[in-house]
């Protein structure tokens, strides 16, 4: 159902949804142009095959260790292990709801996709944060943000149908161009085998070197976003492999 809001109440609206995420620490907000984005990615991974009505994407994303700070204050205690429910999903969903209920409220319709594992759509999280402004990609198989570096997440993507103004990627920034690429020298598991990350040979260090289970050398050493890097049990809760 479409709203009959002007383009400045639209404006409004996408202003509010950024205050309502920031004050749930989710620092990035960007929007995708739903039929641009699809003339680029390849079939099977395009947001139309998910639901024909979008017009845009709202791409809800983290930076740095504040988003995780929320979560530890919302979810004390130990935390189960990985494979034993997953009590960060369950804090994003409630973080974007609100963000959900203020589209439904201003009169448009929304389905909203999480990366979660076992997800089951086929969008890339890592190209829709890309296309949504919040950095480039890199030889870490990472967005890489000028100020935030490799310590960003996109956590959300609300699919709808409102007509909200579009946030430009960043097609000028390239994280690595001229960079000594400390990423590869210092991975142990030789992820790198091409000089760009590989998934095989992450995941079997993973399996095989604890240092890789609890940490990832190579994100840590980016030039980018050192002072966003997230703490230790931030770090080992992401690397663990499921």
């Amino acid at each position: 159902m479409q709203s009959s809001q002007t383009a400045g109440e639209t404006a409004g609206l996408l202003t509010a949804l950024r205050r309502e995420a920031a004050g749930r620490g989710l620092d990035l907000v960007g929007v995708v142009d739903a039929a641009a984005y699809d003339r680029a990615a390849p079939s099977g991974h395009r947001i139309g095959e998910v639901w024909p009505g979008t017009g845009v994407a709202v791409v809800i994303g983290s930076a740095g260790p504040l988003y995780w700070s929320r979560f530890r204050v919302a979810r004390p205690g130990t935390l189960p292990p990985k494979g034993q429910g997953d009590p960060l999903d369950d804090f994003t969903i409630e973080s974007v709801a609100p963000l959900r209920a203020m589209l439904r409220a201003a009169g448009y319709a929304e389905q909203t996709l999480y990366p979660f594992f076992g997800a089951d759509h086929a969008l890339s999280f890592r190209a829709l944060g890309s296309a949504a402004g919040f950095g480039a990609m890199s030889v870490l198989g990472l967005v890489i943000h000028p100020a935030f570096g490799p310590w960003i997440a996109a956590r959300a993507a609300i699919l709808t149908d409102a007509p909200l103004e579009v946030t430009r990627p960043l097609d000028s920034f390239d994280p690595c161009r001229d960079c000594p690429a400390p990423c590869i020298a210092v991975c142990p598991g030789g992820a790198f085998p091409e000089g760009r990350w590989a998934a095989e040979p992450c995941l079997a260090a993973k399996r095989a070197q604890e240092v890789c289970r609890s940490s990832c050398l190579s994100r840590i050493h980016c030039v980018y976003g050192e002072e966003y890097q997230y703490g230790p049990e931030e770090m080992a809760y992401y690397s663990t492999y499921p």
